[in-house]
């Protein structure tokens, strides 16, 4: 018996502040708002882990209710059609109420998550390939029918 196959894509990710670049497989969880990126995979993109402020820490919450902390920074995702700026969290838990005590960080999946992605791709699963369009030039508007002869 064969294992399912996950959806994954290869994206290459840049840090805005150092131009540091980095390739990163992924895993496409529709179910998910946000972009997460491992603690390696934010260190291997130089993604500097010190807060520098309330704003760059929120809350990031789980299906089962529970949730962590993530620390979130601007990066500039390309799945083609050129770069724009995302937000990408990396998931922490607080070992104490006492904000002078670090911040532990999570072990997960690099996951692909809707926000910034959903509006400005298309991604297509077919079969273990997934394909990524660029941004649509105009608004999708409702489907319709098109019945046999008829000009598209």
């Amino acid at each position: 018996m064969s294992l399912p196959t996950r959806p994954r894509i290869r994206i290459r990710l840049v840090n805005g502040k150092t131009g540091r670049m980095q390739i990163v497989t992924m895993l496409v969880d529709t179910g998910a708002e946000d972009t997460m990126l491992t603690e390696a995979s934010a260190r291997a993109l130089g993604i500097d882990l010190k807060p520098s402020g309330p704003r760059d820490i929120r809350p990031v919450f789980m299906l089962d209710g529970t949730f962590v902390i993530a620390l979130f920074r601007k990066v500039a995702i390309d799945l083609g059609g050129g770069p724009h700026q995302i937000d990408v969290g990396v998931p922490f838990q607080k070992r104490s109420k006492r904000r002078d005590v670090p911040l532990t960080p999570v072990t997960t999946l690099d996951i692909l998550g809707r926000d910034g992605i959903a509006d400005q791709y298309l991604l297509c699963l077919d079969n273990d390939q997934l394909y990524a369009f660029p941004p649509r030039q105009q608004p999708a508007g409702p489907l319709r029918r098109r019945r046999a002869g008829q000009p598209q």
